[in-house]
């Protein structure tokens, strides 16, 4: 056996047995909440469908853009992914003058779990229907709000889809300011995710009276659908996992792989569920996906005439 023929059997030893590269998740918020939970259950996922070192690194700030631009500029060799969700992804590029298009610097997209949106009211206001509701606001002037602007923003079109524009939108700092106002009856009314306004109504403090959910859900079954009034009009807070265009694409093949039979995970989806989060099924990898959804929102955007902020 020639010295050559042994180095090249010991190289080929090396790269069989050497262990994949960390795999790091990056989730564009502070430890804690919904996303960050996302992030983490996805990881432990990962690190067994996988077989191989997948850590959490938490890049909070910049409405994303901080995360987004830390997984940008890892190289291949040093794999990183993106929890990508919807209100630090495609809002930014949305809402701002300076931030236009910013998710077309990543490939492709899993979409994992969305949260719908509904719409409640005070009990104060007295009414118990959509339909009563729509009576009341077109008859006078109400104060609304929204948990996040995601949730406004679908107000804004939801309020104009309906002709109810005597509706004015009172700023608050996210949902641990606008539920105790609503809770109170210092405002009429609120669009927030399932999360904040389910528990408050079946607690009876407030009063859902409509849904803005793609698949009707049995315990909401008694609530009116949004798309029942429009069809097709539903709107959901989204979070998923995407990757740099400079991801390995044998990496991304196998990453996708797993991560469309991530719904199976009993572990998973039990964190999931606990969280009142909706798994999606047999999730799709789509290269036009984050796109498609720009596109939803802008044409939303300019139907209610919102304009962008510097």
């Amino acid at each position: 056996m020639t010295l050559k023929f042994i180095q090249i059997l010991a190289l080929s030893v090396i790269a069989i047995t050497a262990p994949a590269a960390t795999l790091t998740v990056v989730v564009p918020n502070p430890p804690g909440g919904i996303t960050d939970a996302f992030g983490r259950s996805i990881a432990r996922y990962l690190t067994q469908a996988l077989n191989r070192d997948v850590v959490v690194v938490n890049k909070g700030g910049a409405d994303g853009r901080i995360a987004a631009d830390y997984v940008i500029s890892q190289a291949p060799s040093n794999p990183h992914v993106l929890v990508a969700a919807s209100g630090t992804m495609l809002f930014p590029s949305v809402l701002s003058k300076v931030v236009v298009n910013d998710y077309t610097r990543f490939d492709h997209m899993v979409p994992m779990v969305r949260v719908p949106t509904m719409f409640a009211v005070s009990t104060a206001l007295n009414v118990t229907t959509w339909d009563q509701f729509l009576r009341v606001a077109r008859g006078r002037a109400l104060n609304c709000a929204a948990g996040a602007a995601s949730s406004e923003f679908f107000g804004q079109y939801v309020m104009k889809q309906f002709n109810i524009a005597q509706a004015q939108f009172v700023k608050f700092r996210g949902s641990g300011d606008m539920a105790p106002q609503l809770i109170a009856g210092n405002i009429d009314c609120a669009f927030d995710t399932q999360l904040v306004l389910l528990p408050l109504h079946r607690d009876q403090r407030v009063r859902v009276l409509a849904v803005a959910s793609v698949n009707r859900q049995p315990d909401l079954s008694s609530m009116v659908m949004f798309s029942d009034l429009v069809p097709g009009l539903s709107f959901s807070s989204w979070a998923g996992i995407s990757v740099a265009k400079n991801f390995v694409p044998e990496d991304r093949e196998r990453l996708w792989s797993a991560l469309r039979l991530a719904h199976r995970d009993s572990q998973h989806r039990a964190t999931m569920t606990a969280l009142g989060v909706e798994i999606i099924d047999e999730p799709t990898t789509q290269a036009n996906w984050l796109h498609n959804e720009y596109q939803r929102y802008e044409t939303m955007r300019q139907h209610i005439g919102l304009p962008r902020t510097d």
